[in-house]
């Protein structure tokens, strides 16, 4: 086949429209494949078999059916048509009706009652219309379900109305029984299917969710019985019940079996792991057997439940399911068919229309059936010449297709059985081949004209350095070699495919091993020392398991052992050169530049280049770096990974314009490139945008420093923590608080802890005066109107939270503009590094409201405010809930005056409001911390510009431990 590169989003496309393909269910399609059986003699029975047929499936073909206890089954088809309807056939219904039979056929404009009489069992069945319903007979809707009990007519459509009609009676009219309680959380409001019960005045109603019952004598709305829990599970299908008083039910995931006395709670439920597929149907047969079938498969389950001597509901057996070969997959309607002679239980033939208008048959029959029930199908010469009748098209676009039908099964059965069986024999004439490969392998690098100009892995040198293979592909991992054969195991196994033979003829060689433990956890465990490794994966081992199964599990095993160890040596043929040096005039600029230590070596990856040393000499150090030059390890030091490099400017540094001077707290990257004596000297790399150039705030000045309140001075000192608070909550990698101390003071220096220190200081007094004002007037509101003011620890702990929490509600409205700006000033280094900037000074605090004014305007001073209300709220409630409750425990009286402490807490009484205080501070603050988190984390992501993560994706990050 000619190789073809496909774009991977159209393979995905095609194979998301194949999926929808599949799984669309129209839930106005029923069944279209009935039989209607009579027992005439003690010995014989007969009836009838109604499907559509035709192009357009709008024909309705009624053929004979016979049942003898001698001869078994016996079914004459007919060629011709019975009725013909001018839309398709969607469901079809039949029941008995005295010594004829009646049907009721369902088209896409009408339902058609029909009469069935057999007055001559060779001229066929006479078809008599009694009836006819249209849509503006169910209020303009479409019915998408019918039954037929006797001479009565059900019906529901599309909006889960019930309607009633004896339409064999001509005088009798439609009534309308019930409607639907509307329920927009369905999930299809389309479908809908009925089911008859014992007492032949109720039934069951199911829709896509859940179970109702009705009675036909009573003009109310169906009672809902039973709901499904899963919002992924679909009921599919609801079986009359059955004369044990059991209702069974299937959807999508599990099967039912409820007791029609109380439908609330299901006796026995069974997952049945069919893929997801609304077509599922069941049909129970002698009240034991239950089968599970499907439109779109030939499988069918069969399920083995009924009562015990105890009266309880049992399993007997464990479910099984039998591939029933019929030759078209996709049906359009089923049948089970049994002889009144039989046990019921005992045998059934299922019988499936395809949707070409075929009918297939397969018996299905228990242990316990002495005979096979015989089937005969008897065809007339009509019939003969409808089958031979040449298909083809003689005119029309048809005859413009262009086919060709491939037959794939000897690729496939070369691939899997041949191949297979084959291959100890290829093995063993393959043989001497391995040995000549295990030869050539550790001399490989020694042939001059092998060399290649890339890395190599053990199984690359074994793959090149044998035979060209018969069958090559486009990538050699996917070609096979000599080596993967049993020969080529044992080899391994006995240290002849040792990389160390192979490592000493090349001058870099590196292993995997670590590599690969981080990409796959154990995949790169002692192989060497393992006597079978891998077997964690094998299939469960039970009776069922053939000796080739396990003897290919094995080999299978032993091949990716040896693909593991094959492909964890890495080697090149040619060495890494080292850096060149750099030129002393460029040197000796980057020094002067430099501010501070010199920078540290570069860092890599995953793949660490290791330097071949030169002499046996040399010290042990292999963890030194490459020695590059120290532009180069300036530029890569202070370059973001992912920084676009438009955001880059070059500034020459010796220029002698007015520009504004690097600042001496950042060491600044220098290009490195080597320039000749006469070249400009180098530049730096800046910002373009200029808008984080400005000053930072002023100091305060002793008159401003003055006018600050009391209230402010442990806001002041709690500063610092603060500061490192909001930074911790932010970062992306676990650092200590000392470490991150150090680092602010080194990267910030001294402000930076202080900065943002203007929002609190001028908001502190008003925030406390506010939030204590609200909440004692809440607090004297109770009292007043009495309102949980009784001398008890919950109302006095609940008047306090409800007033602590409208404090909180209130004073957020206008606290949360200043704290955003606070998070804004703190986070400014780690807001620019995600935004790829360089800060030289940090932007002052109106500067900071202006940007984000700019930004995102009014709104965006209230970016995280959610988040920021339910945090004071919560918190404030939590902290005024705990603090008047304990000091009620500590003897403070609804007057607010403070007693005596209780003899278990014998302390000072003017250290009761700093005890409660304190420990209703830490609590408060450790429940609604994990919300400050995100709260702070949400707004970070925001003032940065990044993609928005909503909180409960930020925390389910956080949880999990993703980087954020």
């Amino acid at each position: 086949m000619p190789d073809a590169d496909i774009p991977s989003e159209l393979i995905l496309e095609q194979l998301e429209e194949e999926e929808e393909q599949t799984n669309r269910f129209d839930p106005y399609i029923g069944n279209l494949l009935v039989s209607s059986v009579q027992q005439t003699t003690v010995d014989s029975a007969s009836g009838l078999i109604a499907f559509p047929m035709g192009e357009a499936m709008n024909e309705l073909n009624v053929s004979s059916l016979k049942i003898s206890r001698q001869k078994g089954v016996t079914i004459n088809p007919v060629a011709n048509n019975s009725r013909l309807f001018q839309t398709p056939i969607q469901q079809l219904v039949s029941t008995t009706l005295g010594r004829d039979h009646a049907l009721a056929a369902r088209t896409y404009d009408c339902i058609d009652f029909l009469r069935l009489k057999q007055t001559n069992p060779k001229s066929g069945w006479d078809v008599e219309g009694v009836s006819k319903l249209v849509r503006a007979d169910t209020h303009g809707q479409e019915v998408v379900d019918m039954k037929l009990r006797s001479e009565q007519a059900f019906l529901v459509n599309e909006l889960g109305s019930l309607y009633s009609k004896r339409p064999f009676d001509t005088k009798s009219e439609i009534s309308r029984m019930s409607d639907s309680t509307p329920d927009s959380s369905r999930k299809d409001l389309s479908f809908w299917r009925l089911a008859f019960d014992l007492d032949p005045n109720s039934g069951y109603l199911a829709s896509s969710d859940d179970v109702s019952i009705f009675d036909v004598r009573a003009q109310s709305s169906a009672s809902r019985l039973f709901e499904l829990k899963s919002e992924r599970d679909f009921l599919t299908c609801v079986e009359d019940c059955t004369s044990d008083g059991i209702v069974r039910l299937c959807s999508t995931s599990r099967l039912y079996w409820l007791d029609r006395r109380k439908l609330q709670t299901p006796l026995l439920s069974v997952r049945h792991y069919r893929r997801f597929d609304r077509c599922l149907s069941i049909k129970t047969l002698g009240g034991t057997s239950t089968f599970l079938t499907s439109r779109k498969n030939n499988l069918v389950s069969i399920y083995d439940v009924s009562h015990s001597e105890d009266e309880l509901l049992h399993m007997r057996n464990e479910p099984f399911g039998v591939l029933a070969r019929f030759q078209d997959a996709d049906h359009a309607g089923e049948n089970f068919l049994s002889s009144p002679f039989h046990p019921e239980a005992s045998h059934a033939i299922l019988l499936k229309l395809s949707t070409r208008g075929s009918i297939s048959g397969c018996p299905i029959m228990s242990n316990e059936t002495e005979n096979e029930v015989q089937v005969t199908v008897t065809y007339t010469d009509a019939l003969r010449s409808l089958e031979s009748r040449s298909w083809e098209p003689s005119e029309g676009l048809l005859l413009e297709r262009d086919h060709t039908v491939l037959n794939m099964f000897p690729a496939y059965d070369a691939i899997f059985r041949q191949y297979n069986e084959t291959r100890e024999q290829v093995e063993e004439e393959e043989a001497s081949q391995v040995y000549d490969l295990l030869d050539q392998i550790p001399v490989y690098f020694q042939k001059k004209d092998a060399i290649p100009e890339h890395p190599l892995t053990t199984y690359d040198v074994a793959f090149r350095a044998g035979d060209e293979p018969e069958d090559p592909s486009r990538s050699d991992f996917l070609t096979g070699s000599v080596l993967n054969s049993l020969r080529g195991y044992r080899a391994l196994k006995q240290g002849r495919l040792n990389p160390a033979s192979l490592s000493s003829q090349v001058p870099w060689h590196v292993n995997l091993n670590s590599t690969m433990a981080i990409l796959e956890e154990g995949a790169s465990g002692d192989l060497e020392q393992a006597e079978e490794p891998f077997t964690e994966f094998n299939l469960k081992d039970d009776d069922t398991r053939t000796p080739q199964s396990l003897r290919l599990e094995k080999r299978y095993r032993e091949q990716l052992e040896m693909d593991l160890r094959l492909s964890r040596d890495v080697f090149s043929a040619q060495g890494f050169a080292k850096a060149k040096e750099v030129d002393h005039t460029l040197e000796t600029m980057t020094e002067a530049l430099s501010l501070g230590d010199s920078p540290p070596d570069v860092e890599f990856g995953f793949l660490r280049p290791t330097p071949r040393k030169a002499t046996d000499d040399e010290s042990n150090d292999d963890n030194r770096g490459l020695e590059l030059g120290l532009g180069v390890k300036l530029l890569l030091k202070d370059w973001e990974l992912g920084a676009d490099v438009e955001d880059y400017a070059y500034w020459d540094p010796y220029s002698t314009t007015d520009t504004p001077q690097p600042p001496k707290t950042q060491p600044v990257a220098v290009a490195p490139q080597i320039l000749p004596p006469t070249a400009a000297p180098p530049q730096l790399l800046t910002q373009k945008d200029q808008r984080f150039t400005q000053n930072g705030p002023p100091a305060l000045k002793k008159s401003e420093s003055q006018t600050i309140a009391a209230t402010s001075q442990p806001q002041t000192q709690s500063q610092e923590l603060d500061s490192i608070k909001s930074r911790l909550q932010t970062t992306k990698t676990a650092v200590s608080i000392p470490k991150l101390a150090a680092m602010v003071y080194r990267e910030e220096g001294i402000m930076g802890f202080y900065r943002g220190l203007w929002i609190p200081l001028m908001t502190i007094s008003f925030v406390r005066a506010a939030s204590f004002t609200i909440y004692s007037r809440t607090k004297e509101y109770f009292a007043y109107h009495d309102i949980l003011y009784k001398n008890r620890l919950i109302d006095v702990a609940l008047t306090g939270g409800i007033s602590g929490a409208m404090s909180g509600a209130l004073i957020s409205f206008g606290s949360a503009p200043f704290e955003l700006v606070k998070v804004r000033r703190q986070l400014e280094y780690s807001i620019a590094a995600a935004k790829g900037i360089t800060l030289r000074k940090p932007p002052g605090t109106m500067d900071a409201v202006r940007e984000i004014y700019r930004i995102n305007g009014l709104r965006g001073l209230y970016i995280g405010f959610p988040l920021h209300f339910i945090r004071d709220t919560s918190g404030t409630a939590l902290y005024f809930l705990e603090y008047d409750g304990m000091r009620h425990l500590l003897g403070r009286n609804r007057l607010g005056e403070q007693g005596e402490t209780p003899p278990w807490l014998p302390i000072h009484h003017s250290l009761v409001p700093f005890v409660c205080g304190s420990l209703s501070g830490v609590t408060s603050w450790a429940i609604i911390y994990p919300l400050d988190v995100v709260k702070t984390k949400v707004q970070q992501r925001a003032l940065a510009g990044e993609r928005y993560r909503g909180p409960f994706e930020t925390l389910h990050r956080l949880l999990r431990g993703a980087s954020l």
